[in-house]
């Protein structure tokens, strides 16, 4: 792990982190590394426009992967979202173009008792406003091309988790995004 890496996961309250060369590549590691054919995820409404894509299009598509949505303002709905074959509820809080805010340690909460994952993009917030990772989170992404670059001058993508979940997503399979 290099300098960066380091830093970066010492900032977000993580073991380990890793970057990628853009924010999408970031999110599509991470979501492939918990997800498989077949498999349902749950996502929140108004998340970025291209993670929506990869979502709706791309997972479905390509690995008969389902999407429910949910406003993620009610714990119920992720109760009531909840399928035998959910392995993966992501989060974007605050949610891009809306703000709106998820209950992060409750949903994490309800998740691990379904042996369900957790990511969250925490771009806006970045990791100076807030700690998603000890609120039970199991892999953050951000993107580097807005606060931790600057003005859109660095483009890169970070994931940030424990070691384990880390050492686990190969750069090489995602390299080309």
């Amino acid at each position: 792990m290099n300098i960066v890496e380091q830093k970066l996961a010492m900032m977000a309250g993580g073991e380990k982190a890793r970057l990628f060369g853009s924010g999408m590549a970031a999110i599509t590691a991470a979501v492939m590394h918990f997800l498989n054919a077949g498999d349902h995820l749950i996502a929140i409404k108004n998340i970025y426009g291209p993670a929506n894509n990869l979502i709706t299009v791309y997972l479905k598509k390509k690995m008969g992967i389902e999407t429910t949505f949910v406003s993620g303002n009610d714990i119920d709905e992720y109760k009531k979202a909840i399928r035998p074959n959910t392995r993966l509820i992501y989060l974007e809080s605050p949610s891009t173009a809306i703000f709106s805010i998820q209950d992060i340690p409750n949903i994490c909460k309800l998740a691990r008792s379904k042996g369900i994952k957790t990511i969250i993009d925490n771009t806006w917030a970045s990791s100076i406003f807030q700690k998603p990772l000890k609120m039970g989170v199991d892999l953050e992404v951000q993107s580097c091309s807005k606060y931790i670059g600057g003005h859109s001058d660095v483009v890169a993508g970070l994931v940030i988790g424990n070691s384990q979940d880390i050492d686990s997503i190969s750069v090489n399979e995602f390299e080309l995004l």
